[in-house]
This record gives C-alpha cells, sequence and structure tokens, in this order.
C-alpha cells in the first residue's frame, strides 16, 4: 500500500468520523488537534477505525496529541509494510 493510498484512506476515515469546518484542510502537514480541530475521543475513534479498516494496531508513539495526518500515514505506513 502507497502512502498516497494511505493519505486517502485516512482522508475519508476522518472526513467520515470526525466533525470537521473544513475537509479541504486535511492536507499532511495538518495538525489533527490545533488545524482540524479533532478532540482527543475523535482522534482514538480515527485510529480505531484505521486499525479496523486495515487490520493493524498502530504503536502509541504513532499515536499522540500533536500527531499530524502526515504522522499518521507513516505509522500505517510502517504497520502494513
Amino acid at each position: 500500500m502507497s502512502q498516497n493510498e494511505i493519505f486517502s484512506l485516512v482522508k475519508n476515515i476522518i472526513e467520515e468520523h470526525a466533525t470537521l469546518h473544513d475537509v479541504a484542510a486535511i492536507k499532511p502537514e495538518a495538525c489533527l488537534q490545533d488545524d482540524l480541530g479533532i478532540d482527543s475521543l475523535e482522534r482514538v475513534v480515527v485510529v480505531m477505525e484505521i486499525e479496523k479498516e486495515l487490520g493493524i494496531q498502530l504503536h502509541d508513539d504513532h499515536v499522540y496529541e500533536k500527531m499530524t495526518v502526515q504522522n499518521l500515514v507513516d505509522g500505517i505506513y510502517a504497520a502494513v509494510n
């Protein structure tokens, strides 16, 4: 699975499971909390959905408060490859 495919998956899951004001703001450099307004509960839901969708478990160091979309993509990429 390529990083572009993972980004698309992450973007779709964020759109579906988080309350966003602007889906165009979902970019690799966007911080989930600061830029997208995703709170800790929504972050957990997003990560759980990704894990369920891909049948993986992300390491805790890939799931932290100031996480960017790219950090999440990198963690998923490491877990699936």
